[in-house]
This record gives C-alpha cells, structure tokens and sequence, in this order.
C-alpha cells in the first residue's frame, strides 16, 4: 500500500528504528533520534543493496518517488545506482580540484622538464597571473567560451593587443594539455581565433648607407669587449680585403703525396712547361697553389 504524507507527519520515533513502506522498494527509515531517512531496496546481479535518496523533510515523498524510479531506470539497463553516484562525486570532486591555474602550473613546469628557457618560463608565469582574477580559480572543464573572451578583452581594452593575441595562445596551449591528460574536452580559446582586434604593426625604415650600419646595432662596448672601429676603417678594410682577394686566390690546404707513388711523367711535363721551371722528380714533394701566377708547380716541402 503506498505512504501517504499524513502518515509520515504523523510518525514519532520509538525506542528502536523501524520502517514506512512504500512501493517498488521505497521505504522510510525512522531513528530513534528522530531522524527520517528516505532509502531504495534493490537488487543488482543477485546481491540485495540499499541506496540512500535524500532525508525527510528536505526531500519530500514526491522527489522521493522520482529518485526511485531514476535508480530503478539505472538498473534495468545495467547500471548500479550506488556506483554511479560514487562516480559521479568522485568526478565532481576531480573537477573542483582541477582548476585553471592547478593545470597551467603543470603545463609551466612540463615545459620546464623539456628544457625551455628561463625567460619563457617567466612569461608564462606571467600570462597565468593576468588570467587568475577571471578564470583561474574556475574548474577547467566548465570554463566557457564567454568567460575566456572577456578575460582577453580586459587585456585588449588597455591597448594591449599583441598581449592580448599571446594569451589567447597561451590559454589554447593549456586547454590542450587540459585535454590530452583527461580533464577537459574542448579548448575554448581555440574558437576565439579571429575574435581579437589585430595589433598594429609600426614599420621601420631600411639602412641604406653602410656608414650608418653601426648606429643602429645593439653592441655596446664592455671592459671584456674592445670598442667598435668607426666606420671609415671598416670600409677601407672591406676595400682592402676585397682587392687581396681578386689578386690572390684563396689558398687550399694540399695533402703530400704517397712516397712509393711517383708522379706520372706526362703530368710532371705539362707543369713544368706551365710555370717555366724544371719540376724535380722526387716523390716526397708536394704540389701548392702559387699565390701570384695562378699556377701549380711542385716546390720542396
């Protein structure tokens, strides 16, 4: 006979705990301190079990009853109620837990592992901090698309919009971590491509005369540095090096011959007539490139 909610208003606590029926499982469970405790009486693969549904009079007889056929849903396709709860909380508390920034840190200190440079370690540091006040403290998996834009649009409206596209990057970079270790399933920031305003690029004018090369270099001169030649000297020494190099070929290094090979007489004779001078036949010389003429001829090592 199903409960009815007079008698369950009606219901004093006894020296011992005792039950209110209900139909297809449910029942009221009254304890001695009072205490009113809705609970499903099922079976699941031959074992009976129990699964609690909530307490009396925060959940009703009616919410109590939806409960019930929920569970009894459950089990008629496979499913025990009592485990699907625990991982349901389990995956609730793991969401909780897993935030933004619990996931940026791992992804900072991944990147440390593999050897990325200090200064890149710093920035992203950086980009993590700007991105605390808005989603940080926000479980990863329920950060939405909105959420992501407003927290680069906070960044863009200063007039920071290369900033803002670099942590737009960023935030994707931790997302997709995020993904491959099974704690998220989309990348919002991806889907923002497109969203920011471009930053603008200022262009520079172009060196065109050597003499001003010098002044827009970086060096700086240091007690471990000599100082810079002006750039009078470095044209002369450019001319200068330039002529050498058209009157003289670079040498080549050249390797000494065997000592049981000797040198083919044809060869030895079509030298000879080139350089003008008599070529001796020894096996221990070796040939050379002659800076002035251009010709090899075999000199005495």
């Amino acid at each position: 006979m199903p409960l009815k909610a007079a008698e369950i208003r009606a219901s004093q606590p006894r020296k011992n705990a005792y039950k209110m029926a209900d139909e297809r499982g449910l029942f009221l469970l009254i304890q001695p301190s009072g205490a009113r405790l809705w609970r499903l009486k099922y079976r699941f693969r031959g074992y009976e079990k129990k699964l609690s549904l909530g307490k009396y009079p925060k959940i009703g007889l009616a919410e109590a009853r939806e409960r019930r056929d929920e569970a009894r849903r459950l089990i008629a396709s496979g499913i025990d109620p009592a485990v699907a709860r625990k991982q349901a909380e389990l995956e609730a508390a793991m969401s909780q837990a897993t935030t933004f920034r619990v996931v940026a840190d791992e992804y900072i200190e991944k990147m440390a592992c593999e050897g990325k440079p200090a200064s890149t370690l710093v920035k992203m540091r950086w980009f993590r901090d700007v991105l605390e006040p808005d989603i940080g403290h926000r479980p990863i998996a329920e950060i939405t698309p909105p959420e992501t834009l407003d927290a680069l649009r906070r960044v863009e409206r200063l007039g920071h919009r290369e900033t803002a596209h670099r942590l737009r990057a960023f935030t994707d970079r931790v997302f997709r971590y995020a993904i491959v270790t099974l704690r998220a399933t989309a990348s919002p920031a991806n889907i923002l491509r497109g969203a920011l305003a471009a930053p603008k690029v200022t262009h520079r004018a172009a060196v065109l005369e050597p003499r001003k090369v010098g002044c827009t270099s970086r060096l700086r001169r240091t007690n471990s540095s000599p100082a810079l030649p002006p750039a009078s000297c470095v044209d002369s020494r450019i001319a200068r090096t330039r002529s050498l190099s058209l009157r003289c070929p670079s040498r080549v290094p050249f390797r000494p011959r065997a000592a049981s090979r000797a040198p083919h007489p044809s060869a030895a004779a079509r030298y000879a007539g080139r350089s003008g001078r008599t070529v001796r036949r020894n096996p221990a010389y070796r040939w050379q490139e002659h800076c002035r003429s251009g010709s090899r001829i075999r000199r005495e090592g």
